[in-house]
């Protein structure tokens, strides 16, 4: 890549060029964004390229939760006194990328700044990362490679979408693992 990249939270004032193979999410990030942000609803974050008005990604997140006993084995991990009915998550509601920006791993690297910005910087508790996932191989395939699981493993193919979660204590903990890896390495 030959130019720099810059973040932000989506505002009115901005007028990104965007367009992603699916009208669904050209619509939301043309039309959507910004009135569900102002409604607080949802947050949406572009990727895009410095000094120029092209997008080159973007992701939405708002709240969500987890019903405990679809998380089993997290919840074994807390005493009896700490059990709780619902665990706190973030959903991301959309992630797409611009068409000219296919294969530069743009995906993987929002997953990553969503897992990283959750764990660490997060102003309240947050477990887990949910989505529902366009019901295609390609996509499901991807949110699996990142480490996500479906809440129902075997589901009707007509779906338009598939529920799935990510726990962000395996994040914390490989990441912890790499940082002790890397300060034995480096001393």
């Amino acid at each position: 890549m030959d130019f720099k990249i810059s973040f932000k939270e989506l505002a009115k004032t901005d007028s990104f060029k965007f367009q992603c193979e699916e009208d669904d999410l050209n619509d939301f990030f043309n039309n959507d964004a910004v009135p569900h942000s102002e409604l607080l609803l949802a947050k949406t974050y572009v990727y895009y390229k410095e000094g120029t008005d092209q997008a080159i990604a973007f992701f939405t997140v708002s709240n969500d939760a987890i019903k405990s006993e679809d998380v089993k084995s997290f919840k074994r991990k807390l005493s009896s006194a700490k059990r709780y009915p619902f665990f706190p998550a973030v959903k991301i509601g959309r992630l797409g990328r611009d068409i000219n920006f296919k294969g530069l791993s743009f995906g993987q690297k929002i997953l990553d700044d969503i897992k990283h910005s959750f764990t660490f910087n997060n102003k309240t508790g947050c477990c887990f990362i949910t989505v529902d996932a366009y019901n295609n191989p390609k996509i499901l395939d991807f949110y699996k490679e990142n480490g996500f699981r479906f809440f129902i493993e075997e589901e009707s193919e007509d779906r338009k979408t598939r529920a799935m979660y990510y726990n962000l204590q395996i994040y914390k903990k490989n990441f912890e693992l790499a940082m002790r890896n890397y300060k034995i390495g480096n001393t």
